[in-house]
């Protein structure tokens, strides 16, 4: 085994890592988890093995955090490092720019409860399967077309803080169920648009508006419950096949089957 100097001039030569730039940072994820070199390290050094997990973490999030914070718009975080073990998002964000994650093969996210808004197409086309948000989570916004076409994402548990969700923000996803929070007062057009497993719905009383095409060609919903004072949209529920007048729980005046069933044409700005 090395002796404690060695260790320790390999542990400051590891800690200069957060410092690299973001490309570099990259390439060092890339390398250092190749299957190969990782086993020739761990069985020539268990404690340098340590040691460059402590220092890979660093400089992960510093990359992270970089582009993050630095230069949000440098374009979506590269799949090298959101393919590392370590990658996580800086527990203290509080927003997540436009189009960070855009297309990316991310699958798995937590979201720190720091974390106040999703900036527009944040998540747009990428491999979600499943994202945490805690309980104690302060998230108020999610952006414009922030999940669209999302196609692996069939579930998410919205925090009870949140008030808006933008339109398409979850258009052409494959939400099997779903609640809205209790506090949500805004729901932009084509939100859910597309999202043909979804059942049965309860639109919370605080909500204000609900766009054109926000549950459109969703055909397998057959249940809807919402509060009476609701101004909803007479495009809203287009397409729903499975939802007849019978269905609504009210039944608003605006409502026929007719227009349940009608095709709609959805602006491109709610398309992305």
């Amino acid at each position: 085994m090395s002796s404690p100097g060695a260790v320790d001039g390999i542990h400051e030569q590891l800690t200069t890592f957060a410092s690299l730039p973001v490309d570099a940072l990259t390439l060092v994820a890339e390398s250092l988890f190749e299957a190969p070199f990782l086993a020739h390290f761990a069985a020539t050094n268990t404690a340098c093995l340590a040691a460059a997990h402590d220092e890979l973490r660093g400089a992960l999030l510093a990359a992270v955090t970089v582009h993050l914070y630095v230069t949000p718009s440098a374009g979506p975080i590269s799949d090298a490092l959101v393919a590392c073990p370590y990658f996580r998002l800086p527990a203290d964000l509080v927003a997540i720019p436009p189009g960070a994650f855009r297309g990316c093969a991310l699958t798995k996210l937590t979201l720190p409860a720091t974390l106040t808004t999703l900036g527009d197409q944040a998540f747009q086309g990428s491999s979600l399967t499943e994202l945490t948000i805690h309980a104690g989570s302060t998230l108020t916004t999610i952006g414009r077309c922030a999940f669209q076409n999302c196609v692996s994402l069939t579930e998410i548990n919205l925090p009870a803080s949140l008030t808006t969700i933008s339109s398409g923000a979850f258009q052409g996803c494959s939400l099997i169920q779903l609640t809205l929070p209790a506090a949500l007062t805004t729901l932009g057009s084509a939100a859910f648009q597309g999202n043909s497993s979804l059942k049965e719905l309860s639109l919370p009383a605080a909500l204000e508006t609900i766009g054109h095409g926000a549950f459109q060609d969703c055909i397998s919903l057959a249940k809807l419950e919402f509060p009476a004072s609701l101004p909803v949209s007479r495009m809203a529920f287009i397409g729903c096949t499975a939802l007849s007048p019978t269905a609504l729980s009210p039944r608003p005046a605006a409502l026929s089957l007719d227009v349940l069933s009608q095709p709609m044409h959805v602006p491109q700005s709610a398309r992305g």
